[in-house]
């Protein structure tokens, strides 16, 4: 076995170099998600069995965004100095603070160090620590409304993009959800749904885990003397029925604007301000169906939920597909919620969604996402997408 011999370190080096030295190739470091004040062992070995370490390295830890700061003092990473056993180097360390942390170990030769390994750690606070972060989409269609896929088909593209959850939600149809649950497929949690589209009020309204659908007659309304008086007022009895039913509202697209000749079918601007103001929905679609590469779209979105009053400590805010052609639709596996859950059942799901635990998704390009939601779970959802998921570099 060939050994990588160490030398001692200064603790004042700060000058380690990045490229060509690397071997980060050769040498893994775990773990990666952390308890914050808990001592964790690290353990860095060869990915290789051939190779092996000895000697003594230096190991940095630098925190990304709290950090002790003094004016005019130089900021360092925390340096140790760790002896390698058996071809194998272990340490110990505590975090003290929830947030991204830069992990390195490195060998110093002459002024040099040469990097041996390098992680990006996330110490987590235990509430979220004992979470399980799940992937999914909340805003789908099959052929039991407009959509050209079965809910079948519809659940094997969502596990093909490595999701963990889906929400069937066909337009005033409760059965599509059905039939996907009815597959009975450990592999993903299937989330009821069904997305109103009222005849009485252009705005788009999802029943989201509901025990049963509404009646028809609370979307499909007859004109007559009973009707409600106005949009707002029906889509707060919309509300009540699904809340009523064990389900809940999300807002559906809210800058939806497919201007037609003929009948209007999006909302105008006044409805959906007065009804996130008033706090009415759960949850608010951020990230939706919009075109693959539309980003203006979202931070349109963004915008008016944050002028309206819906910031994320209020509302939750998701990120859907509203695909009709799961299959082939180039956004599905771009557009999803994170969500932080105790497990990955469909109460669980819709428990974190309700507590706001959730974090709306846009995948622009192979380097760069959106992430809209609370701050705390916006950056640890960079983290996982980066670290967990692999869905950009």
């Amino acid at each position: 076995m060939i050994k990588y011999t160490g030398f001692s370190v200064d603790e004042n080096l700060l000058d380690y170099h990045h490229g060509r030295k690397d071997k980060t190739a050769y040498f893994s470091m775990t773990p990666n998600v952390v308890k914050v004040k808990k001592k964790t062992k690290f353990v860095v070995k060869s990915v290789f069995p051939q190779l092996g370490l000895s000697g003594t390295y230096a190991v940095f830890v630098s925190p990304y965004s709290e950090f002790d700061y003094e004016p005019f003092k130089l900021s360092r990473d925390f340096i140790f100095n760790v002896d390698a056993h058996k071809g194998i180097l272990e340490f110990e360390y505590t975090f003290d603070k929830e947030q991204l942390y830069r992990v390195i170990v490195g060998e110093q030769r002459g002024s040099d160090v040469y990097i041996l390994t390098r992680s990006d750690v996330y110490a987590l606070e235990s509430d979220l620590y004992d979470l399980k972060p799940l992937r999914g989409d909340l805003h789908c269609h099959t052929v039991f409304s407009d959509g050209f896929e079965t809910p079948d088909m519809v659940v094997e593209a969502a596990k093909k993009h490595g999701f963990d959850f889906i929400a069937v939600t066909d337009h005033n149809s409760y059965e599509g959800s059905v039939q996907a649950a009815a597959l009975n497929d450990s592999d993903i949690t299937v989330i009821h749904g069904e997305e109103y589209s009222s005849n009485f009020t252009n705005m788009h309204i999802i029943s989201l885990g509901a025990k049963q659908p509404l009646p028809e007659e609370k979307y499909n309304i007859i004109p007559d003397g009973s009707n409600p008086k106005s949009s707002v007022e029906y889509i707060r009895g919309l509300l009540a029925d699904i809340k009523e039913n064990g389900g809940l509202s999300i807002m559906c697209h809210p800058f939806w604007k497919p201007l037609s000749t003929e009948k209007r079918m999006d909302v105008p601007l006044s409805t959906v301000r007065e009804l996130l103001e008033e706090n009415e929905f759960d949850a608010m679609e951020i990230v939706s169906g919009s075109l693959d590469g539309d980003l203006m779209t979202t931070l349109l979105q963004h915008n008016m939920a944050i002028e309206y009053g819906a910031t994320p400590d209020k509302i939750a805010y998701i990120g859907i597909t509203d695909s009709h052609t799961y299959s082939t639709d180039p956004i599905c596996g771009k557009h999803f919620t994170i969500v932080f859950c105790h497990s990955n059942s469909e109460e669980d799901i819709l428990e974190a969604i309700k507590a706001k635990r959730s974090v709306a998704v846009q995948l622009v390009d192979k380097n760069n996402a959106m992430c809209f939601g609370q701050l705390r779970y916006c950056m640890y959802a960079n983290y996982l997408l980066k670290y967990f998921y692999k869905v950009i570099e």
